[in-house]
């Protein structure tokens, strides 16, 4: 249920939010103070985070779980969680490319026949 402490909820991100948000967490902010600046819920915040901070450190810097979990106060199963999804999203958009890859090598192929 939308009340005015949760308004965003559902909204798109916006860059300068973002940037807010890392502001806040280099400032040691709770996930509570965050959210309630942020017009968001406590999830959602989290989400945020993991999606755009945690994981391109992840992928990117080579951190690991552990690390993340502690710096960012999230707990790990959780983090696992959006990984491993992400990482299927990934495998799956890799496989698609190399079936479109593959038909467009099939009909050149046909040509030369």
């Amino acid at each position: 249920m939308l009340n005015q402490d949760n308004l965003r909820v559902g909204v798109k991100w916006l860059p300068d939010e973002d940037e807010t948000l890392l502001e806040e967490i280099n400032d040691k902010k709770t996930f509570e103070e965050i959210a309630l600046a942020h017009k968001r819920n406590i999830g959602g915040i989290k989400s945020r985070i993991i999606s755009h901070i945690i994981y391109p450190k992840y992928k990117n810097e080579n951190k690991n779980i552990d690390e993340l979990s502690n710096e960012y106060n999230i707990d790990k199963e959780i983090i696992n969680k959006y990984i491993n999804k992400k990482d299927k999203e990934i495998n799956k958009e890799d496989i698609n490319i190399l079936n479109r890859i593959e038909k467009k090598l099939d009909k050149l192929l046909l040509l030369f026949i």
